[in-house]
């Protein structure tokens, strides 16, 4: 029986790779556009090769996902969406601007 590998060291660089990748496409995206970039241009930006990329990230749409859900989750929207359904009336929390006070 073998027992399972597990490099701390290894899933670090693994998980700067995907962050690189990520960062690098939602320059170009904003940049460009998301039609006008692909994969090899997320490649290049990233400087690594076009198989890593799929390997890291997946296809140019997976990469657009995590960049979508990154700008969700930093814009506050999910804390914002708990306290509307916390306050028992959204429509009179959000018209009476209770959800920008502290």
């Amino acid at each position: 029986m073998s027992r399972p590998y597990h490099s701390p060291r290894r899933a670090e660089a693994a998980a700067a790779t995907r962050h690189d990748i990520v960062d690098a496409a939602r320059r170009l995206f904003l940049e460009r556009g998301y039609a006008q970039v692909t994969v090899p241009d997320i490649a290049r930006e990233a400087g690594i090769a076009v198989k890593t990329v799929y390997a890291s990230a997946g296809g140019k749409a997976e990469i657009l996902r995590e960049n979508v859900g990154t700008g969700v989750t930093a814009s506050g929207a999910e804390e914002t969406v708990a306290r509307v359904r916390e306050s028992g009336d959204g429509a009179a929390a959000l018209a009476g601007d209770t959800l920008l006070r502290p």
